[in-house]
């Protein structure tokens, strides 16, 4: 499947996403707090053809992905990044 939105620069990317080594939530990733964004992820999140999406909400930033494939959820949940509580 392809990237939902023009590819960003995989440096921009928190590390924890880069280090799962999974190139479809590098390429559909995106921070949901950027301007720039926000117009696709509207248009997104109103096609009745989107499957699923992924919302990240951090102390300073949030980041969005729509459409991934199972292996990608599969691959973010086995993490510890998931199960970490902030303290």
């Amino acid at each position: 499947m392809g990237a939902p939105f023009p590819p960003i620069s995989t440096t921009d990317l928190p590390a924890y996403y880069r280090e799962l080594g999974d190139d479809e939530i590098l390429r559909s990733i995106k921070n949901f707090d950027d301007d720039i964004h926000f117009e696709q992820f509207d248009h997104k999140v109103r096609n009745p053809n989107s499957r699923n999406f992924l919302m990240d909400f951090g102390d300073d930033e949030a980041w969005c992905a729509f459409d991934l494939e199972a292996n990608s959820f599969t691959r973010l949940l086995g993490t510890n990044v998931c199960l970490a509580s902030s303290n």
